[in-house]
């Protein structure tokens, strides 16, 4: 007799094939549809960028239009100052400090001061002739008074302007 063997391997049903049904998609729109959506979309897309820009540039020229503004108000502070040192600097009384304290000039005195009186204006009014006696005062006179030098071959006028300068044995 013939005996068969058992087995004991497990045994599972037998595998079904599975088959996916795919339910076909139904399209919403058709292909022209579609390609209009999606150039409206980035249409939208590009008009924000846009828009974005353009927003961007005004407030940036906003700021630059700001810090210009605060430079042109600091500028003219510092104008307005400056104005004001020139003044200082130029004022009579600080001239004469300095002129007092740091080249040690001396003011003059009364009997420092020489006067020369000449009449010039009149001497051309008067329109002399040329071989006329000259008045005093008048140009041909103020030649003459040019020739008229000390021992020492200097004119008195030059002696007088280095003597009240201080300079000695001109």
């Amino acid at each position: 007799m013939v005996v068969a063997q058992e087995r004991y391997d497990h045994y599972s049903l037998p595998e079904e094939e599975s088959r996916v049904t795919r339910r076909p998609k139904r399209n919403l729109l058709p292909g022209k549809g579609r390609y209009a959506l999606t150039l409206l979309v980035l249409l939208t897309f590009c008009t924000g960028m846009l828009i974005a820009f353009y927003y961007s540039q005004v407030i940036i020229s906003g700021y630059k239009i700001y810090s210009l503004n605060n430079k042109l108000t600091s500028l003219r502070q510092e104008t307005v100052s400056l104005a004001e040192e020139v003044d200082r600097l130029n004022s009579l009384g600080r001239i004469e400090h300095l002129a007092t304290t740091r080249l040690k000039m001396v003011k003059p005195g009364s009997r420092d001061v020489v006067v020369v009186k000449a009449n010039l204006i009149a001497e051309n009014s008067r329109g002399n002739p040329a071989g006329s006696k000259a008045e005093p005062g008048s140009v041909q006179s103020g030649q003459q008074a040019r020739g008229r030098q000390d021992a020492a071959g200097r004119n008195k006028v030059v002696q007088a302007f280095a003597n009240l300068i201080g300079i000695k044995g001109s």
